[in-house]
């Protein structure tokens, strides 16, 4: 039986052969978590790097294999080769703006919060401007094609799209033109440049880069180059960074959020809770066994601090109703939508897709409140609270692994 090391190996050749870098790289890092040693990790790194131009990252994985393994040809002759290549030739110099338009990515709310999160990541690396536009395939818009952005958060990006809707202009990836700019789906799972990570991005010229697709800050912090002021920050201080500089919740939405923390929260001690419920159990088998241990955390919780309240914010009536039955008036909670099924709330035709969006952003606001926080590490949800306020150690709780720490899944094709 192959060892998991062996597997990755054999995968990330298997990736890199197709030509999915995304996929490849990302097999490369498991590998070297398991082992820093992996020589075979470092030196297909080194290969992904060059295939996107990324000339400086190829010379250092190649001397970090070389360093690992100086008996090996193919190591030393890896760097030798790469050390021998003239400097590319810069750019010429120019003072036109370039811009970095991100589309909705359509899923989950805080997941498209989260992508927009990490292509801010990405702007700022390759010094673009970024703009943000979320059309008509937002799960949470009114049916238009108008920008939702603004509607939940301060705007991002001045011009807005109509300005960067030009024929005399260049885009990438080029599925993208003057023509279709506005365009809500274009292959973004299928077809031409579809699956984009934002490694695509890094090295590109054109006056316009379009991102639909999903690059997290985790799978991006690595190629933040050394020069930049960013470079060596873990990512949860990338995200934080991130949020505290872009994402603000418009003044209406800040307006409720104020009103109730004032009515309710002001003068009470809480900690926080986000748990998962409805069509969360479909993509998360062990649900129920982790919601069970969130009563674990609590209650020794409420062992050391007996006059704390909880605010608890949830998807699920059928959680709201469980938590009610333990822990009484303690419970805090909103005055929005949940569902009593395993059908997710967004479902529900009678409901307000925009609603729902705001709702969603007042229970993770009020939540960064909070002397603590106990989340779900599966859901977006729960790790956009973590990025919210600068939690001290020990301060919160994620009952899963973080998914904003790696998400392998979005380029296995």
């Amino acid at each position: 039986m192959l060892t998991r090391l062996q597997v990755l190996e054999s995968e990330a050749a298997a990736a890199a052969a197709k030509g999915n870098l995304p996929k490849a790289e990302n097999f490369c890092r498991s590998a070297l978590e398991e082992d820093p040693g992996a020589v075979w990790a470092m030196t297909l790194l080194g290969k992904v790097a060059l295939g996107l131009g990324q000339r400086q990252f190829a010379r250092r994985y190649f001397a970090d294999a070389a360093a690992a393994a100086p008996e090996s040809p193919e190591t030393i002759a890896n760097l030798a080769w790469v050390e021998s290549q003239p400097a590319p030739e810069p750019p010429p110099p120019s003072n036109e703006e370039r811009f970095l338009l991100i589309k909705a990515w359509g899923q989950g709310f805080w997941s498209d919060v989260s992508h927009v999160i990490g292509q801010l990541l990405l702007a700022e690396i390759t010094g673009r401007t970024p703009v943000v536009d979320w059309g008509g395939n937002s799960r949470f818009g009114d049916g238009s094609d108008a920008n939702l952005y603004p509607y939940f958060f301060e705007p991002i990006g001045e011009p807005g799209i109509d300005e960067l809707t030009r024929s005399d202009w260049d885009y990438f990836p080029p599925k993208w033109n003057a023509e279709n700019l506005r365009d809500n789906e274009l292959n973004i799972w299928e077809g031409a440049y579809s699956r984009m990570a934002a490694m695509y991005f890094l090295n590109r010229i054109e006056r316009v880069a379009v991102s639909d697709f999903y690059t997290g800050v985790a799978d991006l912090s690595p190629w933040i180059p050394p020069e930049h002021p960013l470079y060596g920050e873990s990512v949860e201080g990338l995200y934080r960074y991130l949020v505290k500089k872009y994402l603000r919740p418009s003044p209406a939405i800040r307006q409720e959020i104020d009103a109730f923390y004032e009515e309710r929260l002001a003068d009470l001690p809480y900690i926080s809770v986000h748990v998962r419920g409805s069509d969360k159990v479909t993509e998360q088998s062990d649900l129920g066994d982790v919601n069970d241990m969130y009563f674990t955390v609590l209650d020794d919780y409420l062992r050391q601090d007996p006059v704390c309240n909880i605010f608890l914010f949830t998807d699920d009536n059928r959680v709201l109703q469980r938590f009610i039955a333990r822990y009484g008036d303690k419970v805090i909670f909103t005055d929005c939508d949940r569902t009593d099924t395993d059908d997710g709330v967004h479902v529900a035709q009678k409901i307000d897709p925009r609603r729902l969006g705001v709702e969603v952003v007042i229970d993770a606001y009020l939540a960064a409140r909070g002397l603590g926080f106990v989340g779900n590490g599966a859901s977006n949800v729960s790790c956009m609270v973590v990025h919210l306020n600068d939690w001290r150690d020990g301060e919160y709780t994620l009952l899963a692994p973080s998914r904003h720490d790696h998400d392998p899944f979005l380029h296995n094709w």
